[in-house]
């Protein structure tokens, strides 16, 4: 009923898979959510912390829960028919068999040791899902989406050949500042950790120009391909962040298709 009294129908059933939750991540289920006939499997290990809110899905009430089991609260409160698999671990530790069950899988965690995980099972033949790998560069520079298709072996080979030199050639940020990252980077006092600055408003404007690429790659499987979102390129130049020579002749918001 909830369908018919809104799309009209009932969609195809999907069932997303979702690896990391953090900012891009969790605001990216807030997208797939509006499918009707969604189950979700979640899979991170990390617990949500006050130091997440300036740009996740969520606010303060989910403050030291896991990611997984806030997540998968936000998507059953919303459309409690609907079915959500918290898995608290890593991608690694993931059942293959489980993973080729899922319509597609979305890698949203920034580690490349993950990428290169994923990349090397769908080059086995192992993994044979439709895979979505989406990150944003510090600054919100750029946003880069790879969609890979696991029936497109020869386009594979590049993405492969760019995971291991940690895409470095699709990002708009010149890759001579990745190798001090200084300028890239805040860390604050007393932690041992770093973090790349953006808001939440890039993370917005960012999926919400690669969404209509999502929905239209779900639908009918293409090619392997590339997506770059161009971001914050003034700011880069205000910083003296040195650009990539891509970054020319574009402006914010343009979406590019680069492979």
């Amino acid at each position: 009923r909830m369908a018919e009294r809104t799309s009209g129908q009932i969609m195809n059933g999907q069932y997303f898979v979702i690896v990391g939750l953090g900012s891009v991540g969790s605001n990216l289920c807030y997208y797939l959510n509006g499918y009707n006939n969604a189950r979700f499997a979640l899979v991170d290990k990390d617990n949500l912390t006050i130091d997440n809110m300036g740009r996740h899905l969520l606010g303060f009430n989910y403050i030291d829960q896991r990611k997984v089991d806030a997540v998968s609260d936000y998507l059953t409160n919303y459309r409690p028919d609907r079915k959500v698999d918290a898995v608290c671990r890593n991608l690694e530790e993931y059942s293959i068999e489980e993973l080729n069950k899922a319509s597609a899988l979305f890698l949203c965690t920034g580690d490349v040791m993950s990428e290169q995980w994923l990349l090397n099972k769908i080059a086995e033949g192992l993994l044979t899902i439709p895979t979505f790998i989406l990150w944003l560069e510090p600054y919100a520079v750029s946003g880069i989406m790879i969609y890979v298709n696991p029936d497109d072996p020869e386009r594979l080979r590049t993405i492969i050949d760019g995971v291991n030199d940690g895409f470095l050639d699709y990002c708009l940020i010149h890759r001579d500042e990745y190798s001090d990252g200084k300028k890239l980077t805040k860390k604050d006092a007393g932690c041992n950790g770093t973090y790349a600055i953006y808001s939440a408003n890039d993370v917005t404007l960012f999926l919400s120009s690669m969404f209509p690429y999502i929905d239209s790659l779900l639908s009918t499987s293409k090619e392997t391909g590339i997506y770059q979102w161009v971001g914050n390129i003034e700011m880069a130049k205000q910083r003296d962040i040195t650009l990539s020579e891509n970054a020319s002749g574009h402006s914010k918001n343009d979406v590019l298709r680069i492979v």
